[in-house]
């Protein structure tokens, strides 16, 4: 196998080139801006050549970080795509939660509701303990 940079860089810059903002990367990740710059630089030492010109609460991609990032964003669709047709679009989450009765009575059961309307996707299983 060819040998490729760090994935986790990879994703890095790939949300910063979008974003064209190191803190919108992170956020998006939820990484700390100072994690998403250092990926960046990590990828950039790497690859020997700058991907982003940094100027003062500004951002933009050098030509080769323009080329690379056109290149990764089809790269990473191509995945998203093969993983989507492999392994299902809408692989159901399920979120496990084991509890007394009563607290799952006197707590939990007035939450759920709120908690279901706020994420859809995901199935909540309740394991009760006597």
């Amino acid at each position: 196998m060819q040998r490729l940079p760090n994935l986790i860089w990879l994703r890095s810059f790939a949300s910063a080139a979008q974003h064209l903002s190191f803190t919108q990367a992170a956020a998006e990740l939820g990484l700390t801006q100072t994690a998403v710059s250092l990926h960046v630089r990590s990828l950039e030492a790497e690859l020997g050549c700058a991907l982003f010109t940094r100027a003062a609460r500004r951002l933009t991609l050098t030509q080769t970080g323009q080329a690379y990032a056109y290149s990764l964003r089809q790269a990473l669709g191509d995945m998203a795509f093969s993983t989507a047709s492999l392994f299902g679009a809408g692989a159901e989450q399920m979120l496990t939660v084991r509890v007394p009765i009563s607290s799952a009575e006197l707590w939990l059961a007035h939450r759920l509701p709120e908690f279901s309307a706020t994420h859809p996707d995901i199935t909540v299983r309740l394991v009760s303990q006597v």
